[in-house]
């Protein structure tokens, strides 16, 4: 049993050995196949303007054209199924929100005021044109704004996602 074992492996090894050998050797032959090529009697008779063009044409193949990308046009979301509130800000106006003029507590004048400023625009480097989004114009301030539910909507079954 132990000499069957023992010349299982023996042969085992010495297969592995043959498939390295006819590997490398045969990575080696591709490397030795040196091709003599007489390029002095393919260009027998050619001039030297020909030649250059040939060498031009062989040295820089024209390069693909890539198509333009497809022009995308904006369409306005629908809403669907059962919804309280929905806002593209197609309009472009910011018609039917409140821009709140509420004031912190316990805090100084200065910064206590909601005084934000708020515009509808298109993004600055859109990929989309015609889509626009709520846009907060001033910095460094307390920025609030509201909008009324299309209805009241209350917490016994369902809990309110706002996305």
């Amino acid at each position: 049993m132990m000499n069957q074992r023992f010349g299982l492996l023996v042969v085992l090894a010495v297969g592995l050995l043959c498939l390295t050998f006819t590997q490398v050797s045969r990575s080696e032959d591709l490397f030795e196949d040196d091709v003599d090529v007489d390029i002095e009697d393919e260009l027998a008779g050619v001039g030297d303007e020909e030649l250059e063009a040939e060498i031009d044409e062989d040295e820089a193949p024209p390069a693909p054209k890539t198509p333009p990308p497809p022009k995308v046009t904006y369409k306005a979301p629908e809403p669907m199924g059962e919804h309280f509130f929905a806002e593209s800000f197609d309009r472009g106006t910011l018609d039917g929100w409140v821009q709140s003029i509420a004031k912190k507590d316990n805090t100084d004048e200065d910064i206590a005021k909601y005084d934000g400023k708020w515009e509808v625009e298109e993004m600055k480097d859109s990929k989309l044109p015609g889509d626009k989004g709520l846009v907060l114009k001033s910095r460094a301030k307390h920025h609030a704004i509201s909008a009324q539910l299309l209805r009241p909507f209350t917490f016994d079954t369902m809990p309110l996602i706002l996305q």
